[in-house]
């Protein structure tokens, strides 16, 4: 959800592109929800009426489930 400077927000999860620089390292689908592929980096791109913002994401071979955390 997008806040506007009014403090109301708006649903645009349909209107979102996202891509990923490596995908042999990430996925990330039409939802924004990224997956590990193999271990490396990648650059996930979301893009929304012209703007865009990037995250690097890393992935490591070592990683258990319970020890994964988005920062």
């Amino acid at each position: 959800a997008v806040t506007w400077s009014g403090a109301s927000q708006t649903d645009v999860t349909e209107r979102v592109r996202w891509g990923t620089s490596n995908a042999a390292v990430a996925l990330v689908s039409d939802a924004g929800l990224v997956s590990a592929v193999e271990p490396g980096g990648a650059t996930i791109t979301a893009l929304l009426d012209g703007e865009t913002t990037t995250v690097e994401v890393s992935v490591r071979d070592d990683t258990t489930a319970d020890e994964a955390v988005a920062t």
